[in-house]
Parts: structure tokens; C-alpha cells; sequence
């Protein structure tokens, strides 16, 4: 009796440690770890879109070239991006934009980030031959780069 006893106060005090998630039915919750270097890259030059490979998965997005850095370095990230467009036109970045020397990139998958500042090419032919390439490279071995990505998520 006292053995019972010992062994059940013995088991009451030891601490116990756990993580509440709430996810949808048929969803897959994926930790993704900036601190993390990926194991492999891509791209697609003409469709301006990257992915780099993780051990966890996969990331992926596209990329513009545009004529501000708006004072970032690399792996800086700004909500509402807007660039001046050949016109002469302050527009929102949709995307497709390839006009300028400053490679951004932005995650499209498995969730969407802000746009993030990749580097200065130097012209915007370029950046147009290398930005895509950039983007899935500094993603898998720049953390600085990593973690404006995916700390940019939900802000």
C-alpha cells in the first residue's frame, strides 16, 4: 500500500509539458523554422517563381525586380510594397513587375509572406536573368533572408 502510495505522489509531481493547436480537419500544420538551412533549390526563369526544399517541406513564390530597395537589406520586408512603374506611375507590386535593379521575393506557398528584399543587381537586365534564381538560393542558405520570409507571414 504505501509502494502505491509513493509511486502515485511520485507521479502527480512530475511536470508535464504540452502544445495546444487548433487545425481544420484534413489540414497539415507544418513548423517552418527560419534557422533552418534548405537542402536544394529552383526556379523558372521565364515565370519569375522559386521554391526551395526544407527536411519539413517545401517553400515556394515569386520574384520582381523593381527600382527601390525602399532602404532594406537583405531580408527586409515592407507591407503594401508600391514601385514607380516605367509610366511614371506609383503602382502597388502585383507580381510581374520586371523593370528595375532590386530583386524581391515573396512566398506564395505553403502560405503567402510580404515582399522581401533579395539584393541589388545592379541593372534590371540583371536582375530579370537572376532574380527568380536568387530568391530559391539566398532562401535556402541566407537566414536573414529565411526569416524576413517567414517572419513577414500574418503581419
Amino acid at each position: 500500500m504505501k509502494k502505491s502510495v509513493l509511486i502515485m505522489a511520485t507521479l502527480l509531481s512530475v511536470p508535464s509539458y504540452a502544445t495546444t493547436m487548433c487545425a481544420e480537419n484534413d489540414s497539415v500544420a507544418v513548423i517552418l523554422d527560419p534557422s533552418i538551412n534548405g537542402t536544394g533549390f529552383g526556379y523558372e526563369k521565364s515565370r519569375g517563381t522559386w521554391s526551395t526544399s526544407f527536411p519539413y517541406g517545401y517553400v515556394s513564390g515569386i520574384s520582381v525586380c523593381l527600382n527601390s530597395n525602399k532602404g532594406q537589406g537583405t531580408g527586409g520586408w515592407v507591407a503594401n510594397l508600391t514601385d514607380i512603374n516605367p509610366d511614371g506611375e506609383e503602382k502597388t507590386v502585383a507580381g510581374s513587375e520586371k523593370y528595375g535593379r532590386y530583386c524581391w521575393c515573396k512566398a506564395t506557398h505553403p502560405v503567402s509572406s510580404r515582399w522581401v528584399f533579395n539584393s541589388d543587381r545592379g541593372s534590371a537586365s540583371s536582375c530579370n536573368s537572376v532574380c527568380a534564381e536568387n530568391c530559391g538560393y539566398y532562401t535556402r542558405i541566407n537566414e536573414a533572408m529565411r526569416t524576413g520570409l517567414l517572419n513577414s507571414i500574418n503581419n
